[in-house]
């Protein structure tokens, strides 16, 4: 068992698969391609979408993921 929370979130991060892979993201709304860049402290997914805009994700579905060419 961790510690600490941030223990815990910095231990997913480091084994987090599709971490800077391409991805397919649904919302519920159009699916998307972003990057996948880790989780926030609060257990979310952050993802950069292709304009560089960077979100984190509360709820959805990784339709695909694909390694960088």
């Amino acid at each position: 068992m961790l510690a600490h929370e941030i223990s815990y979130i910095t231990y997913c991060n480091e084994h987090l698969f599709g971490r800077n892979c391409q991805a397919t993201i649904d919302v519920g709304t159009v699916p998307f391609e972003a990057e996948i860049l880790g989780i926030d402290l609060h257990g979310a997914l952050i993802v950069k979408k292709s304009m560089g805009e960077i979100v984190n994700i509360h709820a959805g579905s990784i339709m695909s993921v694909q390694a960088f060419a």
